[in-house]
């Protein structure tokens, strides 16, 4: 139940690092090795980069309140759950039955990837998730992420063109596939771009941008709209 704080700390090798009930603090950031792990509940603060695995196992709550970088494994058991207060980056995966609570920034990836959520996840109201576009290939060329089990959608999405892409009619990009999916964005930060609208496609297990053409006002209305501003204009 006691709190730690230490200037730095790396996990390396096979080393197994057990949590208590307290809180671990480290002011240069924990660096957890290809071979590491970090185990159980509690509280971790400063800048993590996980290169291993972070097990929270049944019955406890990890919230990680720095910045998170995941290039390995978080795994969360069922009846357990993380808590990413801090910003949340990196390719890595998420196993397990239990929840991810997102609520202080996610960025899946350094580039586009494809990130894996096995259990339940949410985007909390505070939340800003950030996916890049650079292509239509998905996971590999634009963000996206596959839940497999119930996502709640929160909090503000911001959609980020990368290496000059340009959108086109009759793209489609499914950025969110899920269980379930229910909730939605309070905030929506897209490109704007001449001539193009971009629009939504959602289900209960989806959710799907996709970009069309400005409709052009048909040229009967708009001549049969000349000729009355002009009958008009004759009129004494």
């Amino acid at each position: 139940g006691h709190d730690t704080t230490l200037a730095s700390l790396t996990v390396g090798g096979s080393t197994r690092l057990l949590l208590g009930s307290g809180g671990l603090g480290t002011i240069g950031g924990l660096a957890i090795g290809a071979d590491a792990s970090v185990e159980g509940g509690g509280a971790v603060s400063g800048p993590v980069s996980n290169e291993g695995a972070i097990h929270v196992t049944p019955g406890h709550a990890l919230t990680m309140n720095g910045e998170l970088v995941n290039g390995g494994e978080i795994r969360v058991d069922a009846a357990a759950t993380v808590r990413f207060a801090g910003g949340y980056a990196g390719s890595g995966f998420i196993s397990g039955a239990g929840a991810s609570l997102f609520e202080g920034g996610l960025r899946p990836g350094d580039s586009p990837t494809l990130m894996q959520v096995e259990g339940d996840m949410v985007l909390g109201d505070a939340n800003e998730t950030v996916l890049e576009i650079a292509g239509l290939a998905r996971g590999t060329q634009y963000d996206a992420l596959d839940v497999g089990g119930h996502l709640t959608l929160g909090g503000s999405l911001r959609i980020a063109l990368l290496d000059g892409f340009q959108l086109a009619a009759g793209q489609s990009f499914l950025l969110f596939d899920a269980g379930l999916l229910d909730g939605g964005f309070a905030d929506l930060l897209l490109p704007e771009i001449d001539g193009l609208t971009l629009a939504w496609g959602r289900d209960s297990h989806s959710l799907r941008l996709s970009v069309q053409a400005v409709p052009v006002p048909d040229m009967a209305w708009m001549f049969a709209a000349v000729a009355l501003w002009m009958h008009r204009r004759r009129r004494p």
